[in-house]
């Protein structure tokens, strides 16, 4: 997107308008932004939130599969500790 630069209005409940164009290619289906306060301005950011399913089978352990049946046998094994 191209730098513009924009005039807007802000109501009596101190609310301004984003562009469409912006909020549609930068927000998701939150439509969050981060509001930060520099000096004398506001920047507005979109917040990216994770996608939780980049983090499943992310990382593999050498681990006997029993292990996995008690939380405190688990948590031993991957912490080297003997039972």
């Amino acid at each position: 997107m191209e730098d513009k630069i924009l005039f807007r209005k802000i109501d009596k409940f101190g609310r301004i308008v984003l562009p469409s164009k912006w909020r549609k290619k930068f927000t998701d289906k939150h439509n969050l932004v981060m509001i930060r306060i520099e000096q004398n301005k506001l920047v507005i950011e979109p917040v990216i939130a994770s996608d939780l399913e980049e983090f499943i089978d992310a990382f593999k352990v050498d681990v006997d599969s029993n292990a996995f049946e008690d939380y405190n046998k688990l948590k031993r094994t991957l912490l080297g500790e003997r039972e």
